[in-house]
């Protein structure tokens, strides 16, 4: 699924600091939550390749598929998380606490669904302004 930043939160911050306005992101998960509390996504973010969570409100759909193997987890109390397959259980824990095998279980999965959306890795999405990766 490919989503683009399409709105500010509206907090006093006028600029959000890892993703752009107009730039499209791959997402990595969906968090659907009960009313009153707002759908969320995890899209790539530009420049790191890093998870970045935002309010599903700020973005507009660009392309709607997902890779096989996308699974629906009941989190319960209503709570629903559309994601990988790989990302099930713990995998998040393990990736903040920067776990090597959730850091190369990530890597694989971005580079699936970067593969999936015919998007090389590392570069900017279909209709992303060009950034540089400082890591090249």
């Amino acid at each position: 699924m490919i989503l683009r930043y399409a709105r500010t939160h509206g907090y006093a911050v006028a600029t959000d600091t890892h993703l752009i306005i107009g730039n499209h992101y791959a997402v990595l998960g969906i968090t659907l939550r009960p009313y009153p509390f707002p759908h969320e996504v995890t899209v790539i973010g530009d420049v790191d390749g890093l998870p970045r969570i935002r309010g599903m409100a700020l973005f507009d759909l660009v392309d709607p598929r997902v890779p096989d193997g996308w699974v629906l987890n009941d989190l319960g109390r209503g709570f629903f998380r559309l994601e990988p397959y790989e990302f099930e259980r713990d995998f998040w824990s393990r990736f903040h606490n920067r776990h090597p095998g959730a850091l190369e279980i990530y890597a694989a999965v971005t580079g699936k669904i970067r593969d999936f959306h015919g998007v090389a890795h590392g570069a900017p999405l279909e209709g992303s302004p060009i950034h540089v990766d400082p890591r090249s």
